[in-house]
């Protein structure tokens, strides 16, 4: 008995340009792939990106050698990824075995224990196709339209960082504005980047940290604990470990950003600086209430990227941070008395970490500009618009069979 394949109609436009990019784009992709496996309940995934007439495997994650070396390059047109590619459109096959698409396959397929295969094509802003993005299970498997939905938007985001990757290879591109349902569609993929990190810290905190500070007791606790020091070392190593995963988990999402918003976070991080580097911090803060969340989040971003900077290459003794709201705008100003740099060559050395937020602002119709040279300190400056609104890509329920 042959399978019909599904079809989810679900938007895939340009979203969230530029996004992600900014990062090695490799390592962006492999870790894109980890983030969609876990939210489609499974460890493997795959991407092929468009050379003439074949696509050409370029990263994947939980799958054997063999299987990649095999489906290094395929037809366009052949097999379920090939399909999706070939006519612009996400095919699910959920059982391999019962599929005339992956007839070409079924053999690799079944020596590799994969039993299902979800493939999504990667337009570009103009709707070429730059490859295919492929979800493997090991069991028979039909997404939710929950879980196509938050896929598609993972897709979505990984196809615009490619498409500037390959636009960018041979140099630094400016990204170009963006059109008023873009920003919004950015604005949402921040506040999905932002239920990640939340879901991520909350696991860490819940489970991880739990488990640690119980083995911590139970070294301090155990006999003749008091009488053997490497017990009190490994109980106090452990309680470092913990306070420095305290420290990610508050860098990842403060908590403190929803209950108490941008100024009392913002007067938490500073106070770490100064704990951890005795840099001196003068913070002004001139907002006369909160602004939307997504600006809040973004803003945060740039502050903490910015903090980071400074940490780790201005050696400066004294940093200063103002916020505002002026013409329609949440201004972020962060300067350092610090080394300073070359912006140029900063640039040509890609500091991708700027660089990314950079972009993420840029998305959602704002500005970052980075004012320095040697000997001279450096200034980072962001203006967000408060008036964003939020846009999240939804799915299509497919049509009767």
């Amino acid at each position: 008995m042959t399978q019909p394949e599904t079809v989810f109609r679900v938007g895939t436009g340009t979203g969230g340009a530029l996004l992600l990019a900014g990062r090695p784009l490799r390592r962006l992709l492999q870790s894109s792939l980890t983030t969609i496996g876990h939210v489609a309940g499974t460890r493997m995934a795959s991407l092929h990106v468009v050379s003439g007439d074949d696509l050409v495997h370029v990263s994947s994650t939980g799958l054997s050698p063999d299987y990649v070396r095999a489906m290094a390059r395929i037809p366009v047109g052949v097999g379920c990824c090939g399909v999706a590619v070939a006519e612009a459109r996400p095919v699910v096959v959920e059982d391999v075995p019962c599929s005339r698409v992956m007839s070409a396959f079924q053999c690799l397929c079944e020596k590799h224990g994969l039993r299902s295969v979800w493939c999504l094509p990667l337009l570009a802003g103009d709707n070429r196709v730059l490859g295919g993005l492929a979800v493997y299970h090991d069991r028979p498997f039909r997404p939710s339209l929950e879980v196509a939905r938050e896929v598609e938007v993972y897709a979505d985001t990984v196809a615009a960082a490619l498409e500037f990757g390959l636009h960018s290879v041979h140099g630094h591109v400016r990204p170009p504005p963006f059109p008023e349902g873009t920003r919004r569609m950015a604005a949402g993929f921040i506040d999905v980047q932002e239920a990640e990190r939340q879901r991520v810290a909350e696991e860490l905190h819940d489970e991880l940290i739990q488990d640690l500070v119980g083995i911590q007791l139970t070294l301090a606790c155990a006999p003749g604990a008091e009488a053997d020091p490497s017990l009190l070392q490994a109980a106090t190593s452990l309680g470092a470990l913990v306070a420095r995963l305290r420290e990610l988990i508050f860098e990842l999402h403060p908590l403190t950003l929803e209950s108490e918003g941008l100024p009392g976070t913002v007067d938490a991080l500073l106070a770490r600086l100064e704990t951890q580097t005795g840099i001196e911090t003068r913070f002004h803060c001139h907002l006369a209430g909160r602004v939307p969340m997504v600006c809040e989040r973004l803003a945060y971003r740039v502050i903490r990227e910015g903090i980071q900077n400074v940490k780790r290459h201005a050696a400066a003794s004294r940093l200063t941070l103002d916020l505002a709201c002026r013409d329609g705008h949440l201004e972020v100003t962060l300067a350092d008395d610090g080394v300073g740099f070359d912006p140029q060559l900063s640039l040509s050395l890609n500091h991708f970490g700027l660089a990314s937020i950079r972009h993420q602002v840029a998305s959602v119709g704002g500005a970052l500009e980075t004012i320095s040279a040697p000997g001279r300190g450096t200034t980072l400056r962001a203006r967000i618009p408060i008036s964003l609104e939020v846009e999240t890509p939804t799915a299509h329920r497919p049509g009767p069979p």
